[in-house]
């Protein structure tokens, strides 16, 4: 913190610290880019935030999915209105259900903030969030489950966002996948055709037919994808 040629600081610790280190380098006068979810409750980010806005720097929560070139191609698109009026979007990210091996404080709320939802579930909300131009959120329907890995959070999250524009969000997040494979898609349905991710693929009402006009290139794995969002 104390170094002057160093401009900006990347957090990457478990989320109950990240307030405090976020804090301490913003007051040292340093950019910040922090690991999602930002914070554990939205009064730790709020204050995150006043805080960038006092030191006059930077901050930034590393929501890498927009960064991942086919969701920005496909912002493009519904930003040039090419499938019409986005109704009902449909997002899910399903883990398959294995021996858990994963940092184990992402099921202890009091350092995480919450189950899947802040792991899986909070990074597909903000995709399609922001593939959507960032509309308002009006209401919010969810139910939490945690029945299959005995943990004290919720394992599996079904929720449903009403948006403006009259716009319906579908999100299922599990770690608890009863399948041999994990599962990620989400498709975007509007008045004149429908998009989705993994994989790409755009298709549009053009004089009464449907045409995919996916753009051309060199198809790319999922995995692959993820990677190249870092």
């Amino acid at each position: 913190m104390a170094r002057d040629d160093i401009d900006a600081v990347h957090v990457n610790t478990p989320t109950n610290s990240h307030m405090a280190l976020t804090l301490a380098a913003l007051s040292a006068g340093k950019h910040v880019l922090v690991e999602k979810p930002i914070a554990r409750k939205a009064a730790e980010a709020n204050r995150m935030v006043e805080a960038a806005k006092e030191a006059d720097r930077k901050l930034m929560a590393a929501m890498n999915l927009r960064f991942r070139p086919d969701a920005m191609t496909l912002r493009k698109f519904l930003e040039g209105g090419e499938i019409g009026r986005v109704g009902t979007v449909r997002a899910r990210w399903l883990k398959k259900k294995d021996r858990w091996s994963r940092s184990p404080w992402l099921s202890n709320a009091r350092i995480s903030g919450g189950g899947v939802l802040m792991d899986l579930g909070i990074q597909m909300l903000d995709v399609c969030w922001w593939i959507l131009g960032n509309p308002k959120f009006e209401r919010v329907t969810a139910q939490a489950i945690r029945d299959r890995l005995g943990f004290r959070v919720e394992d599996t999250l079904i929720s449903f966002y009403s948006l403006s524009g009259d716009t319906t969000l579908y999100l299922n997040v599990t770690w608890a996948y009863m399948s041999d494979d994990s599962d990620a898609f989400t498709m975007f349905s509007g008045s004149h055709g429908t998009a989705s991710l993994n994989p790409l693929q755009i298709t549009k009402e053009v004089q009464g037919s449907l045409v995919n006009v996916t753009p051309a290139g060199k198809p790319l794995r999922p995995q692959d994808i993820y990677k190249k969002s870092f």
